[in-house]
């Protein structure tokens, strides 16, 4: 039989920002290593986190065919939220990381899912911003929308939002 967790905390994640990214996912797995039960909802610009690699938006309009060329999925292609410089930035941040066998957000999302940390994707940001549920990498649990979120937290201790 499973062990009753004692603590509930959830995490709004609206950044797709890497830095953000990393430091949400570091509380998020020290949560669920101190045998909480963690849920995270990813929302708007969150939902890149959690979006295959390469997957492009759909796009009827002008301006969402312009936002879905420049919208490219998956952790591995985040930046930072501030001195990104054209990429270099976030480049030099995961080359460091590497040197200093520090996780990548891609190991924090694969240790989040063996800790048992339940992930979810608000429906109604996806559909504006043009992301379908194929596009979703497999860790995902769920596409809710924000009432199943908030039903959810209620009883939390511990909210953030990022």
């Amino acid at each position: 039989m499973g062990e009753i967790k004692s603590e509930k905390m959830t995490i709004v994640l609206c950044s797709g920002d890497l830095d953000k990214a990393l430091m949400a996912f570091t509380l998020i797995n020290a949560g669920a290593a101190l045998n909480m039960e963690v849920s995270v909802f990813f929302t708007f610009g969150g939902i890149d986190i959690v979006t295959k690699e390469g997957a492009r938006r759909e796009g009827e309009t002008f301006f969402e065919k312009i936002h879905s060329f420049f919208a490219r999925g998956g952790a591995e292609s985040l930046t930072l939220s501030k001195y990104n410089l054209f990429g270099i930035g976030a480049r030099a941040t995961k080359e460091r990381m590497r040197r200093k066998k520090i996780m990548t957000l891609n190991d924090h999302i694969s240790a989040a899912k063996m800790l048992g940390v339940k992930l979810a994707v608000c429906e109604m940001a996806m559909e504006t911003v043009g992301v379908k549920k194929e596009d979703l990498i497999e860790e995902v649990d769920e596409v809710a929308g924000a009432a199943a979120f908030l039903a959810n937290i209620g009883d939390a201790r511990i909210n953030y939002f990022i």
